[in-house]
């Protein structure tokens, strides 16, 4: 991370400096260009002149693009069986590719739900046949239902009416021949035998009478209605088996549907436009590459959406007093391209630890987020960018080049061109930005100071 030069960072460079040295055994006044047994010569320095000026603060550091809505993009194939993963990675786009909605992202292996959904259109041929003949078994069933209700019963019915009239009539006529042979055996016209037998006639016209009227009683109170039932009873089995058969068939067609998103799935494709990131898990020593086997719902891309972009700045926890939400901020990408205004609008409350190997200790720094307009196309997420906050400006400030302050002795020093060459002089110093360094005193406007070969 990088910082403008601030008192702090001058004062530490010239320390360094000074030590460096020290530890080479070389005078430090040689090194400055001023001889052991005097000033050195004007001609052996750069002298640069002390004025008054407009001293604006920064603060400098490293920021990386990021998008404040991105979408995961997950593994949606489900494992072909228990203990097997889901699938594995066949192709995918590199890192950082930019997409628009529904291009193809990567592809995973879909032979193994290729081979069951093949496996399930036959079942769903079989599941629809046996659904047909279920309905086919309905309907003939529902037709024979009907059929009885409005014709055999009423044919049945009308058979055994008419032996009933039948019977009745035989009775009639038999009852009228019993009495005229009565009338006709008194004059002799007759036998009795003939009368015996014409008499038993009759009574069986009477019996058969009677069993006619007993059947068709029989008919109205069990026959037809068990026929009924039964037909209803067909129609209501053949109706379950519809049912059956009707779930059955939706089953098999959702199963079916399933597997044909399965297959689907395994063509990714960006939901939205955006830059395709992988889903690295470096803690897991989890690395997104092809040839690689994937589970369900595990990560494999990150998709930033473009349109909603911040930086997020790292801010030192030795400046953090110096900055707030809502100044002015230009962003500039590491490639060039000119800078993009923005402004600060929040700064996170709680610091974020840098346990860096290069670090001594535990650095901390605090996020900064600053909204970029989402028109501008020339920087996209994941782009390292430097961050230039502006402070404030200081009026009318007695300043000099920064590196012509030094810390020397447990002070800070400059070398002042004099008549007899340079002299040094202790001085208080103030703010600083990355070029100039003001002085409170020790120096006059007007006077010259080295600056270091």
């Amino acid at each position: 991370m990088r910082y403008n030069r601030s008192i702090d960072g001058a004062r530490w460079r010239r320390s360094r400096w000074a030590g460096f040295l020290t530890i080479l055994g070389l005078p430090l006044a040689l090194a400055l260009g001023v001889s052991a047994g005097g000033p050195a010569q004007r001609e052996n320095n750069r002298l640069v002149v002390v004025r008054r000026m407009d001293l604006p603060l920064t603060v400098r550091a490293s920021g990386v693009v990021a998008s404040t809505a991105r979408t995961v993009i997950r593994c949606k194939v489900e494992k072909l069986r228990a203990g097997r993963v889901a699938t594995t990675i066949l192709s995918m786009l590199p890192e950082g590719s930019v997409v628009r909605r529904g291009d193809v992202i990567g592809r995973l292996d879909a032979s193994g739900h290729e081979e069951l959904r093949t496996n399930q259109c036959l079942v769903v041929s079989q599941a629809r046949a046996d659904h047909r003949r279920a309905e086919l078994d309905l309907e003939a069933a529902r037709v024979g239902l009907r059929e009885y209700r409005d014709g055999r019963s009423h044919l049945e019915r009308l058979l055994l009416q008419g032996r009933i009239e039948t019977a009745k009539t035989q009775v009639t006529t038999m009852t009228d021949r019993v009495g005229w042979s009565r009338r006709m055996l008194s004059r002799g016209y007759v036998s009795r035998a003939q009368i015996a037998a014409e008499s038993g006639s009759l009574e069986r016209s009477r019996a058969e009478q009677a069993r006619a009227e007993r059947e068709y009683a029989n008919f109205e109170r069990y026959s037809m209605p068990r026929a009924m039932k039964e037909l209803e009873s067909q129609v209501e089995k053949a109706r379950a088996t519809f049912e059956f058969q009707t779930a059955r068939l939706r089953r098999e067609k959702e199963r079916l549907a399933s597997l044909d998103r399965q297959v689907e799935m395994c063509t990714i494709r960006a939901p939205h436009d955006g830059v395709v990131l992988y889903a690295h898990k470096p803690k897991r020593a989890v690395r997104i590459e092809e040839g690689m086997t994937v589970r369900q719902e595990q990560e494999l891309f990150y998709l930033p959406d473009p349109s909603r972009l911040e930086v997020q700045v790292l801010l030192h926890e030795t400046v953090i007093a110096k900055v707030r939400p809502g100044m002015r901020a230009k962003v500039r990408t590491e490639w060039g391209g000119g800078s993009i205004e923005g402004t600060l609008l929040v700064i996170d409350p709680l610091p974020v630890a840098d346990r860096s190997p290069w670090s001594s200790g535990e650095v901390k720094n605090y996020m900064g987020r600053i909204p970029l307009d989402s028109r501008r196309r020339t920087i996209t997420p994941g782009s390292t960018v430097e961050v230039e906050i502006a402070l404030g400006v200081l009026r009318d400030r007695l300043v000099v080049p920064a590196e012509a302050v030094r810390r020397e002795g447990g002070r800070d020093v400059c070398y002042v061109q004099t008549r007899d060459g340079l002299e040094e002089r202790p001085v208080s110093v103030g703010e600083a930005d990355a070029s100039w360094q003001e002085v409170f005193e020790g120096i006059a406007e007007g006077e010259q100071v080295a600056l270091p070969r």
